[in-house]
């Protein structure tokens, strides 16, 4: 079992996905912005997060970054979502290099595949 941070403005998203992470056995940890998640990542040391590029305030760039920058959370396995194309993300890509990429709306199957891959089972 993997404790998994969910960041995501969408609270749709934060029934949905949960609940399918729960069935196949995973602790689900969730916050509604990228501060919150941040705050959560260094707390609670996540084995995973999956992060929304596309929120107000801090997005899912600046929010790498801050993570990224932290020593104890920079290792932590980052699969981004989004509505934008691949493309658009590029830059995040190059100097992330996220464990994993989802385009919205999210195919559960694609999320179990990247999710499975990112904690290598």
């Amino acid at each position: 079992m993997a404790k998994i941070l969910l960041i995501d403005d969408d609270q749709n998203m934060h029934q949905i996905i949960p609940l399918f992470l729960e069935d196949a056995n995973h602790e689900v940890l969730s916050a509604t912005s990228a501060l919150a998640g941040l705050e959560m990542a260094s707390t609670n040391r996540p084995d995973l997060i999956i992060l929304d590029m596309a929120m107000p305030g801090m997005d899912g760039g600046e929010f790498l970054k801050k993570l990224k920058a932290q020593t104890h959370t920079a290792d932590i396995p980052v699969i981004i979502y989004t509505v934008h194309d691949l493309d658009e993300l590029n830059s995040v890509v190059a100097e992330f290099k996220p464990a994993g990429y989802l385009r919205k709306p999210v195919n559960m199957q694609s999320l179990q595949k990247s999710v499975d891959k990112a904690l290598n089972l």
